[in-house]
Parts: structure tokens; sequence; C-alpha cells
């Protein structure tokens, strides 16, 4: 089994990798659409409805100070941390990373209400498997 702070340091190249790639032409958005439905669905308390995206068995969320399997967390196994968000809350910024071979793929966003410094971040990182499913592998989350 992997630390944490070896899962931590592969994410955290994964990122570096991607941030590296080409950005995609804008008449491909549709194209990544569902990543960030995905997320968004998982924000809002829903399961993800793609059959194309899962989350991966040995997936986590690193949120706050807590390090939880990230599908107990989604299913609502765990009790430690939710990840759903009020309804006040909206994302507010969003980047969206993909590699060039386009097997694997990020994205930051950020969610916030009206309050001052109320933000908070989430990054997300996919990796699309041998059967062409895109997998959340690692969810990174500020309090």
């Amino acid at each position: 089994m992997l630390s944490k702070f070896r899962i931590v340091a592969i994410t955290s190249i994964c990122c570096v990798t991607l941030l590296t790639a080409q950005n995609q032409p804008k008449d491909q958005s549709e194209k990544w659409e569902p990543l960030v439905q995905a997320i968004q669905d998982i924000l809002a308390g829903k399961s993800i409805h793609n059959t194309n995206i899962i989350i991966s068995p040995s997936a986590y969320l690193a949120f706050g100070n807590r390090y939880e399997n990230l599908k107990s967390v989604v299913t609502g196994e765990s009790k430690t941390c939710s990840l759903k968000e009020d309804s006040t809350r909206a994302t507010s910024n969003l980047v969206l990373k993909i590699n060039d071979s386009e097997n694997a793929a990020f994205v930051m966003l950020k969610t916030q209400t009206n309050k001052k410094n109320d933000e908070r971040y989430h990054t997300v990182v996919f990796m699309k498997d041998s059967k062409d499913i895109w997998a959340i592998q690692a969810w990174h989350a500020s309090n």
C-alpha cells in the first residue's frame, strides 16, 4: 500500500504534467463536459449518471486534515466528512487540463457563497482506463 505522502506526490506530478499540456481547442468543450458534470453532481449530493465516468476503488479524498476513501464518502458510507455543498454555493472558477494523449485530466474548481472569505477549492484527478472509461483517482478539497 502506498503511503499518503507518495500518493499526494504522485497526484502532484500528474497535475504538473497536465499543466504543461497544450490548451484544448474551445470547440471541444462539450467533449469534456462529462468530467465537470460528474464533479458538480457529487458536490450536489447526486450519484454520477454518466456510465463513462467512475470512482476508482482506490481513489481517495484529502479534505482538510482528513484522508478518506472517496467512494465511501460519495456513497454516504463514511460519516466523517461530506463533499455535498449547500445550494447557496456556486462555481466561481474552473480550470480543466487534459494531457496530449487525452487519457489524464485534472479539474480545479472554486466554489463560494456571497459571504466574504467563504471559498472552497476542489482539485480532481481523472485517468482513463483501458476500456476508455474515465475514473476519478483523487480528490483534494479545502475546508
